[in-house]
């Protein structure tokens, strides 16, 4: 901001900024609000969104996307892209998304400017289009990790029963595991690399999205 905003006036300009990114304080004290550096970029546009949406009465009827948890590399490299306002605008664009459209059109617009993404880059579209993929599924976290791959869900919905998901997957994925706790359901599937994981990640997808 302070690089941007260097003519004269600009302090509003500033302002505003610092009031984006950090929160805008106790309103009857000194304390400062925001913890942007703790959460992260994208969770903090996600609960910004969330409280503006509640605000306005929009939250009604909105159908949620689940979290999706990659223990791989999925981040815009400095070396891709060099500025941080232009990292931190296409982090942004996908915590938005709302379908896979969308996030197709932040990747046109990434390729257009900074030119084919490298293959680390790559898996922050994946996992972005598995989280629009599963918007209203019985999913609610998707971990993508370098030994295993798990879901965790609120309802066997779209099976019958948590039977019939169990003779669905036995087929496919023998070495699974199964449990109940406090009304959800987790499965997960041992995986010896994260691109195995990712294979089953999408076969999760399949599964059970929409």
């Amino acid at each position: 901001a302070m690089e941007t905003y260097t003519q004269r006036g600009s302090g509003y300009d500033i302002a505003k900024k610092d009031l984006e990114l950090r929160g805008a304080g106790s309103m009857f004290g000194y304390e400062q609000s925001g913890h942007l550096s703790f959460i992260g970029f994208e969770m903090y546009c996600d609960l910004l969104k969330e409280a503006s949406d509640e605000a306005l009465g929009k939250h009604e009827g909105k159908k949620k996307a689940p979290s999706v948890h990659f223990g791989g590399h999925s981040l815009l490299s400095s070396e891709y892209v060099p500025a941080e306002d232009d990292r931190l605008y296409f982090y942004q664009r996908l915590s938005e998304a709302e379908n896979t459209s969308q996030v197709e059109d932040v990747l046109l617009e990434l390729k257009d400017r900074f030119g084919r993404l490298p293959g680390p880059e790559s898996s922050l579209f994946w996992v972005a289009q598995m989280r629009v993929s599963l918007v209203g599924s019985s999913v609610q976290t998707l971990k993508i990790m370098s030994s295993f791959c798990s879901v965790l869900l609120c309802s066997f919905f779209p099976f019958s029963s948590v039977k019939s998901i169990e003779d669905k997957i036995s087929a496919k994925k023998p070495s699974y595991k199964i449990k109940e706790k406090d009304g959800d359901i987790i499965i997960s599937v041992s995986e010896p690399n994260i691109s195995a994981s990712l294979k089953t990640a999408r076969y999760f997808i399949n599964l059970f999205r929409v």
